[in-house]
């Protein structure tokens, strides 16, 4: 079971990803609008609808994927988590 909110968003986002409905989804349901892809050839893709597209285009060749949230860095502020 998930505690902490972020988990349990990363681990929404890892299923939805995996079965490719982040990407028949609008751009805006699971990234923010100014969502900026950082391929890992070192190309960094303008904000918004051209980085979703181009996140497209880089896992669009894999038949599947599998995301598995292990852990995520979160810090505590003076207003909670």
């Amino acid at each position: 079971m998930r505690v902490h909110p972020a988990m349990v968003w990363m681990e929404d986002y890892g299923h939805n990803f995996d079965a490719r409905q982040v990407f028949a989804s609008p751009l805006t349901e699971w990234h923010t609008s100014d969502f900026t892809l950082r391929h890992y050839n070192g190309t960094e893709y303008p904000k918004g609808e051209a980085s979703f597209e181009g996140l497209k285009e880089m896992y669009g060749p894999f038949v599947k994927t599998l995301h598995y949230p292990k852990w995520i860095t979160v810090w505590e502020t003076k207003d909670g988590w």
